[in-house]
């Protein structure tokens, strides 16, 4: 199985292949100027992160004290990641590339302001589950994009407020920005992962988003109507098998 990525990067990068599930690397190696062909002899069906990372000449004094405050170790880097499923028997060449023109520093930029708008693709999807992580994909970036546009107009908003002296105001509009999240992005990318659970419960995908959403609450009950959705084809996959262990603890 060949992964071919292609980015307008100069120099160095670090490109890593991790389990989504254990966060173990499956392999690891430097990228030259943006080209690599990854070659991997042997893989499971499963989903994966791909991790592209490169150094950093400027960190700001937020990030510093963070640093200093965790004692973490070395620079901070420039990532670019993208969760895709690979498995050889559906599909056996990803090309990995940005979703629209840009150059290094604009991914840069995009990276230090949390701007979600330049990011990786897969170039064809033509696997069906490959296909279908592809389709989540896109609907976590909606949700991200949305976010961000809304947050940056409620900090253009905030900001005047500020300046204006009206602290009132702006002590609201934190506490919109705040919530934003939880408040609207989050209720209607849950709804849609639901919609494509019940419409995929055969595929592993709908094991890997419903096994992220218990493991971030660790409350199986609020999601056991969507685990008895799902196949017997689709609980058998090491997501599926993971969530039978939340099912155990509640008999």
């Amino acid at each position: 199985m060949e992964i071919k990525v292609d980015l307008p990067l100069f120099g160095d990068a670090r490109i890593e292949l991790l389990n989504a599930k254990t966060g173990k690397t499956l392999t690891i190696d430097t990228m030259t100027d943006g080209k690599m062909k990854l070659t991997i002899d042997s893989v499971f069906p499963m989903v994966y992160l791909l991790n592209i990372s490169w150094d950093r000449e400027f960190v700001t004094q937020t990030e510093m004290r963070l640093m200093n405050k965790y004692q973490e170790q070395g620079m901070p880097t420039y990532q670019l990641q993208r969760v895709l499923y690979l498995a050889p028997s559906e599909q056996s060449h990803y090309h990995i590339r940005l979703n629209e023109p840009a150059s290094q520093q604009d991914i840069e930029a995009s990276y230090q302001a949390r701007d979600p708008r330049i990011r990786l693709v897969l170039d064809k999807a033509s696997g069906k589950n490959v296909r279908l992580q592809e389709d989540m994909e896109t609907l976590y970036f909606q949700a991200q994009s949305d976010f961000f546009h809304q947050k940056d107009s409620l900090s253009n908003l905030m900001y005047a407020c500020i300046d204006a002296s009206d602290r009132t105001q702006a002590g609201a509009l934190n506490r919109q920005i705040s919530s934003l999240w939880q408040r609207n992005m989050l209720p209607w990318l849950s709804r849609k992962q639901d919609e494509f659970i019940s419409a995929h419960p055969d595929s592993p995908i709908s094991a890997y988003l419903l096994y992220n959403r218990v493991l971030n609450i660790e409350d199986f009950k609020t999601y056991r109507h969507l685990y008895d959705k799902l196949t017997p084809e689709a609980k058998n996959n090491p997501f599926g098998r993971e969530l039978m262990y939340y099912e155990e603890k509640l008999k």
